[in-house]
């Protein structure tokens, strides 16, 4: 399925790091068209970038405030127990 924009969630998915990495946007886009062959001007890169990173402190403030609630639930056993046990007394040591 394509995103708004018109792109694949794999080229948003690349994209979005690459513009993360790169120096600029401008360096990203031509990273993008060198790479992949894929045209996202500089412009349009900065407006995605800022429009899922919004998403992903959303998801991240919803995921902060279920833990605190009690009611986030957990990708796999035991990762409530590691979370408060590193947050609360740093890494846990083996």
């Amino acid at each position: 399925a394509l995103g708004t924009e018109g792109y694949s969630p794999a080229i948003l998915k690349k994209a979005i790091r690459q513009v993360s990495k790169a120096r600029s946007a401008r360096d990203a886009s031509g990273d993008l068209a060198e790479l992949l062959g894929v045209a996202i001007s500089a412009s349009h890169l900065r407006t995605l970038a800022q429009r899922i990173g919004t998403e992903w402190a959303a998801h991240r403030d919803a995921d902060i405030q279920s833990f605190k609630d009690g009611t986030l639930t957990g990708r796999y056993a035991g990762w409530a127990v590691s979370a408060v046990a590193n947050s609360a007394t740093g890494p846990m040591r083996t």
